[in-house]
């Protein structure tokens, strides 16, 4: 049984896409100092989303500490009709622009000084699973 108080930290955050979007997440906070190992945990569906609780990878990845973010990425159900849209736009946006959004999540955090650049992965299920796999060793056309 889990006590409230040896549960990671988890936090709101919002971030910009490399296209000027504006991205929901949230950010689950291991024990220890800055940098930390980061993973990015990617939802199912993709026409799904995280929520404001429990998340028992999250906290295992944290509790054995890796940051760990959530994005909730264009297509993500609960942010409105033109996020949904997004994930549509020019012929679908599963492999570009969601992914992007991913990757910018890393790149916001190691910019914040919270990841270290050097151990970042991606993980997920489902849809997540497929991000992950699609995921590039860089996060972004120039690498880091």
């Amino acid at each position: 049984m889990f006590k409230g108080e040896d549960l990671a930290d988890v936090e709101y955050h919002t971030y910009r896409a490399r296209d000027g979007r504006g991205i929901a997440a949230y950010v689950t906070f291991p024990a220890g100092e800055p940098p930390h190992p980061l993973v990015v945990l990617s939802h199912g569906g993709p026409f799904a989303r995280d929520r404001p609780s429990y998340d028992k990878w999250a906290q295992l990845l944290a509790n054995h500490g890796y940051l760990v973010i959530q994005p909730q990425f264009r297509g993500s159900t609960g942010y409105g009709e033109t996020s949904c849209r997004a994930a549509y736009a020019e012929g679908g946006q599963q492999g570009h622009k969601m992914q992007d959004d991913k990757d910018d999540a890393a790149l916001y955090l190691v910019e914040k000084g919270l990841a270290d650049p050097d151990r970042m992965a991606m993980f997920g299920w489902s849809y997540g699973g497929y991000a992950a796999a699609a995921s590039q060793n860089d996060c972004g056309p120039d690498g880091l």
